[in-house]
């Protein structure tokens, strides 16, 4: 007996070792998940299986099952994610998939009811679930290492695409076309202060989804009211971005921001030491710890302003020379005939 026993617990020793590999060998979080749900019946023997994860920088929730059809897995995700381990029945072994740094989700066995599994085999499965969730951290890292390169790289893309463009609204919309691939964003807005007019006035609007970029066409204003943060702003100019959440940031601002469907915004002032040029809105419709305000962040976000700060200097002055270049000098209007250089 003994011996059959150390038998037994070999080959579940090997089995584990095997699963790990072969977690650890997968390298997209969706073979992951896959790999997860596969193997899970190795461990632990049961009819249906159910895996619920929600990744750290998404609130969509990843569903992988066996046993059960696509309505019983939806129905179930919900309660498996926020019930408490003591309110499943003895029919269902629960455990979380979940490491040092991140908690994932939860994994079940399930038989019918009127089954339950032994201590044993809880052990197990929590073992797995453990090795699931290193597998997890894996390929996040890897995922998110993927990210900070691509949107590192893109700041000195920016700078190219800046430096080439002439007036400030080229600039602007060379601003908004390329932040999204700076910042995980689903809408960036660019807005230019017209200090003649005593107006702020959105110049790019650029809607963030599947493919390209796509530009709408918006050309809203704002007259500062006084107290309000624009009126500061342009009063005192500070480079500091504001961030507008559900719980946090000016109220009026947040409730406009909220009305057209935003989890978070980031308000970045586009500023001189001693002038405000204009402003940098950046949005997302869901996951708002997407803009968490970390340094990594704002420092990207502080990248491209400084960057864009500068164009815009530069597109005033275009702008200028082109105003002179087609109006009299003296009376304002516009020249009739074609213009020599």
């Amino acid at each position: 007996m003994l011996e059959q026993q150390v038998e037994a617990m070999k080959e579940r020793l090997q089995s584990m070792f095997q699963t790990a590999a072969d977690l650890i060998g997968a390298g997209e979080i969706e073979d992951v998940l896959s790999r997860i749900a596969s193997r899970a019946p190795v461990e632990v023997r049961a009819p249906r299986y159910l895996l619920a994860i929600r990744m750290p920088a998404s609130d969509e929730t990843h569903l992988h099952q066996r046993g059960l059809d696509p309505a019983q897995a939806s129905a179930h995700a919900e309660r498996l994610l926020s019930a408490h381990p003591a309110q499943f029945p003895e029919s269902w072994l629960v455990v979380p998939v979940s490491s040092n740094r991140h908690e994932y989700g939860r994994l079940a066995a399930i038989y019918d009811t009127g089954m339950a599994f032994f201590p044993q085999e809880r052990e197990l499965l929590e073992v797995y679930a453990r090795y699931a969730a290193s597998a997890l951290d894996s390929a996040t890292s890897l995922l998110e290492a993927e990210r900070r390169y691509l949107q590192s790289s893109a700041l000195p893309g920016l700078a190219r695409e800046l430096a080439t463009a002439g007036a400030a609204d080229e600039v602007a919309q060379r601003l908004a076309a390329a932040i999204p691939q700076v910042v995980d964003c689903d809408r960036v807005g660019t807005y230019l202060w017209h200090a003649g007019r005593g107006e702020l006035v959105r110049s790019t609007l650029t809607q963030v989804g599947e493919g390209e970029p796509a530009y709408v066409e918006d050309t809203s204003s704002w007259t500062p009211t006084k107290g309000s943060v624009l009126d500061r702003l342009v009063s005192e100019p500070t480079p500091d971005p504001l961030f507008l959440d559900k719980d946090t940031g000016d109220p009026k601002l947040r409730d406009l921001f909220k009305a057209l469907g935003f989890a978070a915004t980031i308000l970045v002032p586009l500023v001189t030491p001693t002038r405000f040029l204009g402003l940098l809105s950046v949005s997302v419709y869901d996951g708002p710890q997407r803009l968490r305000p970390t340094g990594e962040l704002l420092d990207r976000l502080s990248g491209a302003a400084a960057q864009a700060t500068t164009a815009l200097q530069n597109g005033e002055l275009v702008d200028q020379i082109t105003y002179q270049a087609l109006h009299d000098q003296l009376t304002g209007l516009a020249k009739s005939g074609p213009v020599h250089h």
